[in-house]
């Protein structure tokens, strides 16, 4: 009987621990949720894609350009060639992207034109 006062105070013990614990759940899922955050893109995030990935591709371009000069001697590094087309047109499909998903806001992206719904019409014979 001695034995069984500790283990009972214990069983307790457990117990009203767990009841205090199911409270406390109980009374954080009662409470509203935070709002949602508008889905977008961060300062950081437009920086890396509006800067960061246009000068990546064309560092790339200008090292191929690079490349290319030294196995043909005859031709020239040009910046414009090797640099600025590859950082414009990479700049350019950013932009596209970022309108057709309104700020990179929507998962999928609308179309450029709306093309006007064509009516069916019957032939009555």
């Amino acid at each position: 009987a001695n034995q069984a006062a500790p283990v009972a105070a214990a069983a307790t013990a457990g117990s009203n621990k767990f009841a205090e614990l199911a409270e406390q759940d109980a009374a954080n899922a009662q409470t509203p949720q935070a709002v949602p955050r508008k889905r977008g893109m961060t300062t950081v995030g437009k920086i890396i894609l509006f800067l960061g990935l246009p000068t990546i591709v064309g560092c790339i371009g200008l090292y191929t350009g690079y490349l290319a000069s030294l196995n043909d001697p005859d031709r020239e590094l040009k910046f414009d060639m090797d640099f600025a087309l590859p950082f414009t047109l990479t700049l350019t499909m950013a932009l596209v992207i970022g309108f057709q998903t309104k700020g990179f806001q929507k998962d999928k992206p609308d179309p450029l034109f709306q093309w006007p719904k064509v009516k069916k019409r019957r032939k009555i014979v």
